[in-house]
């Protein structure tokens, strides 16, 4: 028993010093399984021990075997863990090893890193582009500085979206329109118009209608208003063809045309009234033409022969003649009223003028067609013939999709001269400012307290007439000659709504 004691101290003591090294284990394992063999056998040899001593030694060396199993697996995993541990330390050692190296060698760029996870920082909070100098773009385009402050910059005019395309690619595409478009009515007669109609019409879908507008207008205009007289049968297609793509498409088109006539038709009457330079002829010619295919109401026409009165010269003598050959009669059917006091302006004006243009044969002229117009006589028109325009009307019908129509613009000169500053009433959509009722109204009350004697206005007084309205309806009824006269009167008044009931 004492030989197996040693034997086990021995064993114990040899175990803790080969566990100091870690490469050795598993041999040192091996040696001691075969040590506690060699210890059973020998106890199964000894012939002189006990039975009961024999089961005390199994029972203590099984303990010993239970114990040393567990010492060495705790052992073995702290080992374990050890050799983790190390490689890992290392790597570290050597991470720290590089990132002093780099920050010792390039300080600059380090300075340059750390503004960069700033600016990072910063574009993570709501920048949408960041400068290599550290400012950066917010959402709404404003630069701002390291530190979130606004940078102020200089202030830049806003440009529209049109302007903001290339100028050279704008004008080839506009000389490329003006291009086709000038082919188009080069070719225009009776026979091809409404291919050409559709074809333009097609165009206008496919194009801006500013850009349509502006050029139809300025090559139909350079096209007839010319220094020579243009052919008459030339003029009427082109307005015909107006005519139709102003019911097609759309009433801006003729609109526009005829504010940019009116244009010039006032700079050439305010300029100079040379008779053989006919630019002025053929503006009127136009304006008649496109009156004779109901694109605009007989006001216009009235108003720029009133223009032509106030000079009452050779020339404007001339264009008066052009217009009564043309669509007289149509002015006498729409407003034989007008027509009247027209004529009588003109007889009035002819005979203020001197004896040598009295002898004119021009005025002479004139006042036997305006007779003629007045007395609808026909046959004293000298090559008074109508027939092709009355054919190109009953033609025009078939042009016009089914369900549009002409529609009729009631403009006069004064709004067209003034669309630029009042706007354009008749353009769907348009700005307008309109007139200055109030200031019109005030002007027609002084008038009307003119034109009354001061009894009547002291009647009024004295009746309690304290408005406006009331007072202007008591001095007309007193001061009319009969009933008619005072009910003519009170129409004039033109009394809305509740003011009808002042009657």
């Amino acid at each position: 028993m004492d030989s197996e004691a040693d034997d086990g101290d021995s064993t114990l003591k040899d175990e803790n010093c080969e566990f100091d090294d870690v490469e050795e284990e598993e041999d040192i394992d091996d040696a001691n399984t075969d040590d506690n063999e060699d210890d059973i056998n020998s106890e199964d040899s000894g012939t002189e021990l006990d039975s009961e001593d024999i089961i005390d030694s199994e029972n203590s060396t099984e303990k010993m075997k239970l114990q040393k199993k567990y010492d060495t697996k705790d052992e073995s995993d702290s080992v374990n863990n050890n050799k983790k541990r190390k490689p890992n330390e290392e790597l570290c050692k050597k991470k720290k090893q590089k990132i002093s190296d780099s920050s010792e060698e390039d300080t600059d760029e380090g300075e340059y890193a750390s503004d960069e996870s700033e600016a990072s920082e910063v574009h993570i909070k709501g920048a949408v582009k960041i400068n290599k100098d550290g400012t950066w773009e917010d959402i709404y385009g404003r630069l701002r500085a390291k530190d979130g402050s606004v940078i102020s910059q200089k202030e830049s005019k806003y440009v529209p979206p049109a302007l903001r395309q290339d100028n050279s690619k704008q004008s080839e595409k506009l000389t490329r329109l003006r291009k086709q478009l000038k082919g188009l009515l080069n070719r225009l007669t009776e026979s091809n118009m409404h291919s050409i109609a559709t074809t333009i019409e097609d165009m206008y879908m496919n194009n801006s209608r500013n850009d349509m507008n502006e050029s139809l207008t300025s090559l139909i205009l350079d096209t007839l208003v010319t220094e020579i007289t243009t052919p008459e049968r030339l003029l009427i297609e082109h307005v015909v063809l107006l005519t139709v793509l102003h019911a097609n498409v759309g009433t801006e088109i003729g609109a526009h045309f005829l504010q940019q006539v009116a244009s010039k038709f006032d700079i050439f009457l305010s300029g100079s009234h040379d008779v053989e330079n006919k630019m002025l002829d053929n503006i009127t010619k136009i304006i008649a033409q496109l009156y004779n295919f109901q694109l605009f109401d007989s006001k216009l026409v009235y108003e720029m022969l009133r223009k032509f009165c106030e000079f009452f010269d050779e020339k404007c003598i001339e264009c008066i003649l052009h217009v009564l050959r043309s669509v007289g009669f149509n002015l006498r059917k729409d407003n034989p009223l007008e027509l009247k006091n027209f004529i009588v302006e003109v007889q009035k004006k002819a005979s203020e003028i001197s004896e040598e243009d009295k002898d004119n044969c021009r005025v002479k002229f004139m006042l036997d067609i305006l007779l003629a117009i007045r007395n609808n006589n026909v046959k004293k028109i000298p090559n008074y013939d109508v027939s092709y325009p009355e054919h190109l009307k009953k033609v025009m019908k078939g042009f016009i999709r089914k369900g549009n129509y002409v529609t009729q613009l009631n403009i006069g000169l004064e709004d067209l001269l003034k669309a630029d500053e009042k706007g354009r009433w008749w353009v769907v959509g348009s700005a307008w400012s309109g007139n200055q009722n109030k200031d019109k109204e005030q002007t027609e009350v002084v008038k009307n307290n003119e034109s009354y004697s001061t009894n009547i206005l002291e009647l009024a007084r004295q009746q309690h007439m304290n408005t406006d309205t009331r007072r202007n309806i008591f001095c007309i009824i007193m001061s009319a000659e009969d009933y008619l006269d005072a009910f003519n009167k009170i129409l004039h008044l033109s009394l809305k709504n509740h003011k009808n009931a002042r009657l």
